[in-house]
């Protein structure tokens, strides 16, 4: 599912437990790019860095130095014809 244009990840989106998210401070205000069926939400940073916002585990884990790299992880999910998702390899 992507979001559209613009939506950050703010406290207004991680709601009242943005405090207890690990890695939140880093990954404020970064773009919601895209959320897999799982309710991870890969987020984009204005440093071009992209990472995965796990929900239930309540952290911000980075998976790719730029964008470049996370479609490249996503393009292997898909021919592997595994989910895509903050669990799958990098």
């Amino acid at each position: 599912m992507f979001h559209p244009p613009c939506r950050k990840f703010t406290t207004e989106v991680a709601s009242w437990f943005a405090y207890k998210i690990d890695g939140f401070a880093d990954w404020e205000d970064a773009l919601m790019l895209y959320e897999a069926l799982d309710g991870s939400v890969a987020l984009i940073r204005c440093d071009g860095a992209v990472g995965w916002w796990m929900t239930a585990e309540l952290r911000v884990r980075p998976t790719a130095r730029n964008l470049s790299g996370f479609v490249t992880q996503y393009i292997n999910a898909r021919k592997s014809h595994s989910p895509f998702c903050c669990y799958s390899p990098d």
